[in-house]
């Protein structure tokens, strides 16, 4: 998670369709990328509003 947290990540809107991605880079080792994408898919379970808004977050891992 430490890495997770120290690591780059590009936020992008989408007004029209009301959604705010959060794509995540590429972490350090396959382990650590696999953690992310299932973490990714976990956190799109849960439908979260972004605060203060009505965009529904998105999240992404640009690993391979």
């Amino acid at each position: 998670l430490r890495e997770i947290f120290s690591s780059d990540a590009d936020m992008t809107p989408d007004l029209k369709n009301k959604t705010l991605t959060i794509t995540l880079h590429s972490l350090s080792t396959p382990r650590a990328n696999d953690v992310v994408k299932k973490m990714c898919a976990l956190l799109n379970q849960t439908q979260t509003i972004y605060p203060g808004t009505n965009m529904r977050m998105v999240f992404k891992s640009v690993a391979v």
